[in-house]
């Protein structure tokens, strides 16, 4: 006869039982799994990786930079093991990568001092900020070829960007704010 209806046998729980057996689904894979009808203690959030405790917050040691601190690394999970990363390394890799004639970040600290630290375009600081902090100049370059043309601050980069490189659209930018009426 099948269990269909009844109650399941642990107590507190008012689960049907929809098999042949006394107790419902989840008990029986707890029993499966714990060999126990009780979940297991736990400490802490459950979704939670917790990263191993590492000693005076060093927590990699980069070939480039030697020891890091915490903030100046990505951490990245990969089965179950935090991997961390140094940040400025990544961001070399990823400017070489990217835009023809620039090798890494010390590139983009030459190219930033023979601008005085301001924008190419607009001579400002850069305001565009994240997460509280204020970004680092845009790389500017050429979409067809890839060449670096200068490092410009959020606002005039966003109105390149807006104007798709295309010179006659900023000209009748121009045109129209400086028409009078």
């Amino acid at each position: 006869m099948p269990a269909h209806g009844k109650i399941c046998l642990i107590t507190n729980c008012t689960t049907r039982v929809y098999h042949h057996g006394n107790v419902c689904a989840n008990h029986r894979y707890r029993l499966k799994k714990y060999n126990s009808y009780d979940l297991p203690g736990h400490e802490g959030p459950p979704s939670r990786l917790e990263l191993p405790v590492l000693p005076d917050g060093i927590v990699k040691n980069c070939k480039i930079h030697g020891h890091l601190p915490l903030e100046d690394c990505y951490i990245k999970m990969y089965k179950n093991t935090p991997h961390y990363k140094c940040k400025q390394c990544i961001l070399s890799l990823n400017i070489k990568n990217k835009y023809q004639g620039m090798k890494s970040l010390e590139c983009y600290n030459k190219m930033l001092a023979a601008q005085s630290g301001v924008c190419k375009m607009c001579k400002g600081n850069n305001t565009v900020t994240r997460n509280g902090k204020i970004k680092r100049f845009a790389i500017d370059h050429d979409h067809q070829t890839g060449k670096v043309r200068g490092l410009l601050c959020g606002f005039c980069n966003a109105l390149i960007g807006y104007a798709k490189d295309d010179i006659s659209i900023l000209k009748s930018a121009i045109k129209y704010l400086t028409k009078k009426g």
